[in-house]
């Protein structure tokens, strides 16, 4: 049960692209929703129907900008584009099947700043997003905050909130597409 005096906020990572489809690495690569995506993030809006957002905070990559429009529906909440809950810089990697190298490493924290050339380390990803957390905590108290992100900024917010993998495998949480979690604080 929701406690009023508390606030929460909803995590939604993006819809479906091709590249999801596909296996591929996406990053910072901008690639819009599919039609698969588009269907499950109405149906992600369908579930949450009823709550009422106060605020709602969207990566500014296509595919998470289009998720939080869909999600958001006719509520009229403007969404603030926050680039803080951009995608992890993938580098190399971005455009590559992950079956073609190994993903999981490069959410191994002693791995950290040894990924590959142009992939973001964990230390930064995890810097931007608790900053963010951290305001959206003190200036939404009591209120309900709609989040759209990605795969590695969901992982990061699941862990703020939960608590950091003992053994440093950030792999381990995985948040499926269009899905959703909650957040109280």
């Amino acid at each position: 049960m929701y406690d009023e005096s508390m606030g929460r906020i909803i995590v939604v990572r993006h819809g479906l692209t091709d590249w999801n489809e596909q296996g591929k690495l996406q990053g910072s690569t901008d690639i819009p929703l599919n039609n698969n995506g588009r269907k499950y993030a109405k149906e992600t809006r369908e579930i949450l129907d009823g709550i009422q957002f106060d605020a709602a905070f969207s990566s500014p990559q296509i595919r998470a900008m289009e998720t939080c429009e869909i999600v958001l529906g006719e509520s009229g909440v403007k969404i603030s584009v926050e680039d803080r809950l951009r995608e992890r810089e993938y580098g190399e990697y971005e455009g590559k099947i992950k079956g073609e190298f190994d993903y999981k490493s490069i959410w191994l924290v002693k791995n950290d700043g040894h990924h590959g050339e142009g992939v973001e380390d964990i230390g930064c990803l995890k810097k931007r997003t608790y900053e963010l957390l951290d305001e959206i905590k003190e200036k939404y108290f009591g209120k309900t905050v709609l989040v759209v992100t990605h795969g590695g900024p969901a992982r990061l917010i699941n862990y703020y909130f939960n608590g950091e993998p003992k053994d440093g495998n950030y792999f381990a949480f995985t948040q499926k597409h269009s899905g959703f979690c909650e957040y109280k604080f």
